[in-house]
Order: C-alpha cells, then structure tokens, then sequence
C-alpha cells in the first residue's frame, strides 16, 4: 500500500493495513507512515530492506 493509498483510507475512516505509529507533535498528533522510496510499498519502522523490491531507501513521513 502506497501512501496515496493510506492517505485515502484515513481520510475515508476506513481500517487500514498500514503500519503506523503516533507521535506528539505539540499542539496536535503526527501519523509516521514508513515507505520504500522506490515501489512505494508500507512497511514497518525497523524494517531496513523493502519485502517487495529489495529497496534499502526506506523513508518516514509525519502526516499532521
């Protein structure tokens, strides 16, 4: 699942599959999203090497 794809079902209120984790971001709560960089797939925080492509670009997004 590609962050569109995330992004889409939390906006829905949907259950995503995502892993996600959240953290405190002063006045509000960010949704860390991990992804690979190069396919686009969503995986979790300790996770070095992408399981669909072999990526090691993995990247975190804070979404507000």
């Amino acid at each position: 699942m590609g962050l569109t794809d995330f992004l889409s079902d939390l906006l829905a209120g949907t259950d995503s599959q995502a892993p996600v984790s959240s953290l405190s971001a002063g006045d509000g709560s960010a949704v860390i999203v991990y992804e690979c960089r190069h396919c686009g797939t969503t995986v979790g925080s300790e996770t070095a090497c992408c399981p669909s492509c072999q990526s090691e670009n993995i990247v975190e997004y804070a979404i507000e």
